[in-house]
């Protein structure tokens, strides 16, 4: 993840990550991430453009768009390492 430039120092974001039809922005007690399906193509590409840009991301996020889907950005434990393990192998065959 990048970290957000935050130029006013106010934001309650950190960090985000820009896919091809997402963004996920940490703020600084939760992950969340805004997609293409979810919400609008409109508003997730204004959100990357304030997100590289380092402004006014969170006023979007509030006055613009619903909430994101919550992501668990805790470490995995051992039973999701292996069925993730698993899965690969399973794909690869």
């Amino acid at each position: 993840m990048k970290k957000y430039i935050n130029d006013t120092g106010k934001s309650t974001i950190t960090h985000y990550e820009i896919g091809q039809e997402f963004i996920r922005v940490k703020f600084q007690k939760e992950l969340l991430e805004y997609d293409n399906i979810t919400h609008s193509k409109v508003h997730v590409d204004k959100m990357k453009t304030l997100a590289v840009n380092g402004r006014g991301l969170a006023r979007y996020i509030t006055r613009h768009v619903a909430d994101g889907r919550r992501i668990n950005f805790a470490e995995p434990t051992k039973f999701q390492s292996f069925k993730s393990l698993f899965s690969m192998l399973l794909f690869l065959k």
